[in-house]
């Protein structure tokens, strides 16, 4: 009778667990996701300053791209040392981070920051909108960050990249060192940067309910709090501008199909830095509690040609807590070069 017992509750327990089982791999498929609801499109949000390029990439439409640019810049007393700077975000931020000091290197030369695709107001694709090559690796931001250069008529550029885009630029000084005079790295996150292996974010399940990750991550103010060593200097006109993606359709599915490609296939940065010869900036703020100071440290030894600047009293956003400290460590060291 016990017997007979045991074998029933195995029976009802195996039973339970392969609905179980079944549940988990059935319902992600089939899960209503309403709409994210309140959003436009891009041009809706853009400011008087704002323009907009549609570059050709393989397996879309062509993809458009949101950015600020300054007037063509020629000094006429150093034309033949005209500088260009392009300016790179990090991770959930875009162009606008970088008004602080947009007009310091507009003294200096040609400007250009743009949201990369995906952030900002620049195009939202997500998993499926293409049908070749993944748009959102680093070696497709590198195509479309020259493929942008050369919209503007800018040959060679110093590649400014903060956060995540301090890899992006180490990995364009590679592909094409021609046109890449210098880096300034702000604090760039360059170690130990895979979050997720790349099966999981390969899962249809995955795919489909990864919408509702990118509304959380895309949402969530605590990355921007967490970038500044004092939070209280964040205005609400800061919070709304680093959210400005909230404001365009697909905006969710475009954070995720972002996310899950760079946490599972992240830049080699790591690995390249003992070939990048050109001369470099590493520019750390003090109190970094994103990326550590350490780690600044540890890169502007182990790259080749590469002078550190550590900023008292900033978090992992100098160029917008801490402005005139980055300027100052930046002008010195462009007066070197």
């Amino acid at each position: 009778m016990a017997t007979s017992k045991r074998r029933t509750l195995l029976k009802w327990t195996g039973t339970a667990l392969l609905v179980l089982i079944a549940a988990l791999v059935l319902l992600p498929l089939i899960w209503p996701v309403a709409p994210v609801g309140g959003t436009g499109p891009a041009r809706a949000a853009a400011s008087a300053q704002s323009r907009f390029v549609t570059l050709p990439f393989a397996g879309t439409d062509g993809v458009e791209l949101h950015y600020f640019v300054n007037e063509d810049f020629v000094d006429e007393a150093n034309a033949a040392d005209e500088k260009a700077f392009v300016l790179l975000h990090g991770f959930l931020l875009n162009a606008y981070s970088w008004n602080e000091v947009f007009d310091f290197f507009e003294a200096r030369g040609r400007v250009l920051a743009y949201d990369q695709l995906g952030y900002g107001l620049s195009e939202k694709l997500g998993h499926g909108d293409w049908t070749d090559a993944n748009p959102y690796t680093i070696d497709s931001a590198v195509t479309m960050l020259f493929a942008l250069m050369d919209a503007e008529g800018i040959e060679s550029a110093f590649l400014v990249g903060n956060s995540a885009g301090g890899p992006l630029a180490m990995a364009a000084a590679l592909a094409a060192p021609e046109r890449v005079e210098g880096l300034i790295l702000v604090d760039p996150q360059v170690y130990g940067t895979q979050a997720l292996p790349g099966w999981l974010v390969a899962l249809p399940q995955v795919r489909r309910l990864g919408v509702l990750a990118g509304r959380a991550l895309g949402r969530n103010e605590w990355l921007l709090r967490s970038s500044y060593f004092d939070d209280s200097l964040i205005s609400a006109e800061r919070v709304a501008l680093s959210a400005i993606h909230t404001r365009v359709d697909n905006w969710d599915a475009a954070i995720w199909a972002v996310f899950s490609t760079r946490a599972a296939y992240p830049a080699q940065a790591e690995a390249q830095i003992p070939l990048l010869n050109l001369p470099v900036l590493v520019i750390s703020g003090e109190e970094d509690s994103l990326v550590p100071v350490e780690d600044s440290r540890r890169l502007a030894e182990e790259l080749p040609n590469a002078e550190l600047a550590v900023l008292p009293s900033c978090g992992h956003l100098p160029h917008e807590e801490c402005p005139d400290a980055f300027e100052a460590a930046v002008a010195a060291w462009l007066d070197r070069r």
